[in-house]
């Protein structure tokens, strides 16, 4: 509301000083050079035009007075606006983002929190290897809201070494199938050769497909992580999802993945 009554108090002021302005051109062209001649008492025409050539530049004067004047006004305020509306988007952007600061804060302890109960409960497992494994990709992508994950163990065939698939979170292979990698081959392989996670934004067309009952789909974010112990590659774990996987995620999941190894 003060926005708007300054507004329509500066817009009052410029038409005061237009008005104003006509009003002195109409008394310095025609009243004062006639007041001039009648208490002067010039009857002379050339004092007379003299009188009118020093009215007009008194007319000059008073006018860039004015307009200098008009000037220095809108200059002062114009800014004195602009930096009030910047503080405020300022102050409206830092409370913005120590507001993003404390979501995400808030949501690293709750992954935090979950992942010290999964990782409690997979170390407690007494079970091979395999079954773990698929309780591991279970609790994972639950907790990330995944749509759909893949587990794979390492199996070495002669002096090559693979990752083979044992397990998977609404995917399913038939028995009759076999979904196996060398080291360094596709995704997956280069995880399981390099040993390092890797997080994807945009996964390659067809490289996954979510079936369901409203049709085919490929998720748009992928994270893939090593299981390692002592060294040695246990497996791979893939997870892809619709919902962003980001930093937070990938801390949540390679500290779960740590309690199988």
């Amino acid at each position: 509301m003060k926005k708007n009554l300054n507004r329509t108090l500066s817009i009052l002021l410029i038409v005061l000083f237009i008005i104003g302005i006509f009003f002195l051109i109409y008394y310095i062209f025609f009243s004062l050079p006639a007041e001039l001649k009648n208490s002067l008492g010039i009857r002379n025409a050339i004092e007379a035009e003299k009188i009118t050539t020093t009215t007009i530049k008194l007319l000059w004067w008073v006018c860039l007075e004015l307009a200098i004047g008009l000037f220095i006004f809108i200059l002062l305020s114009s800014p004195h606006k602009d930096t009030k509306d910047n503080i405020v988007y300022i102050e409206k952007f830092v409370q913005k983002q120590e507001k993003n600061t404390d979501i995400a804060i808030n949501e690293e302890d709750n992954y935090k929190q979950k992942a010290n109960v999964l990782r409690q409960h997979i170390s407690q497992l007494n079970r091979p290897m395999k079954e773990k494994m698929k309780v591991l990709l279970d609790g994972l992508c639950k907790e990330l809201e995944a749509s759909v994950g893949a587990a794979f163990m390492t199996v070495k065939i002669g002096e090559q070494r693979y990752i083979e698939f044992i397990t998977g979170y609404a995917y399913h292979l038939p028995d009759s199938q076999m979904l196996r990698y060398e080291f360094g081959e596709g995704l997956a392989g280069q995880v399981a050769k390099s040993g390092k996670a890797i997080s994807i934004s945009e996964v390659p067309k067809d490289y996954i497909t979510v079936v369901s009952g409203l049709g085919k789909a490929t998720p748009k974010y992928m994270m893939i992580l090593p299981i390692i112990s002592n060294d040695n590659l246990l497996g791979v774990i893939e997870i892809a999802s619709f919902k962003p996987l980001g930093e937070i995620e990938m801390n949540f999941a390679t500290l779960v993945a740590n309690a199988v190894a």
